[in-house]
């Protein structure tokens, strides 16, 4: 694709999230960031309905539970180690892929270490061992995923700071109502759409901050995006998510 050579010479590298230090009230400067772009803390969620009235709620809650669980995650993240898999005898679908001794191993530093097999599966091997579709903790740095050494740099300072404050598909967005998922949809395609047509043009220096900004944000407030606010507080009051 011809990309006008804007590309040309270009070194990209993931970064921590930058701290502001020039704008707005002291109390706005020199912030670590605590929600930022990606993943929170957990990931996935589940509903449990009052047709599980009549159920055995307790072990169901217990499974549940066992995935926030340092062995649980490791399962959910990595999948079955050696051990797990010998005492699996009825399924072989790791020993009939090349992982008779586990989806990972633990290394030296004392991180777990994703197998060869994994690390070098160019299809979908790596999605099948996990459990990634059941909700559970997700573990980060304890993690060796076998990436080049300036690919694993990159993530580890792209993840720097805790994203505890991302609560996007916890239980506080999913007791969201229809309505309200409506108009949040609504204002974030209107803003989106405008967002994506005028951004660029303050990085190419057609608008400037000086001159322009203000308009910018006189739009977005046309788009109430102020009101995003003010429908997702009323659920993080109700529904923490930390």
């Amino acid at each position: 694709m011809h990309d006008g050579g804007y590309t040309e010479g270009i070194y990209v590298q993931g970064t921590p999230y930058p701290i502001n230090d020039m704008y707005g009230p002291e109390s706005c400067r020199n912030v670590p960031p605590d929600c930022v772009m990606g993943s929170g803390l957990t990931k996935g969620g589940i509903l449990i309905t009052p047709k599980a009235k009549d159920k055995d709620l307790a072990t169901l809650c217990s499974y549940l539970d066992y995935f926030f669980t340092t062995e649980g995650a490791l399962i959910k993240t990595l999948g079955l180690n050696k051990e797990q898999v010998e005492e699996f005898t009825e399924n072989t679908f790791y020993t009939d892929n090349g992982l008779a001794d586990g989806a990972y191993y633990i290394g030296e530093d004392g991180r777990y270490r994703k197998s060869d097999v994994l690390v070098h599966d160019s299809g979908q091997l790596n999605t099948a061992v996990g459990f990634n579709k059941c909700c559970g903790l997700e573990l980060v740095r304890a993690v060796d995923l076998g990436y080049a050494d300036t690919y694993q740099a990159s993530l580890d300072t792209w993840s720097l700071y805790p994203n505890t404050g991302f609560f996007q598909g916890s239980r506080t967005t999913n007791a969201m109502t229809q309505e309200d998922t409506k108009a949040m949809g609504d204002i974030h395609s209107k803003a989106l759409e405008y967002m994506t047509k005028n951004c660029a043009d303050f990085i190419t220096g057609k608008s400037n901050f000086e001159k322009d900004w203000d308009k910018w944000c006189t739009v977005l407030k046309k788009y109430r995006v102020d009101q995003v606010s003010e429908l997702l507080q009323k659920y993080v009051d109700e529904y923490p998510f930390r």
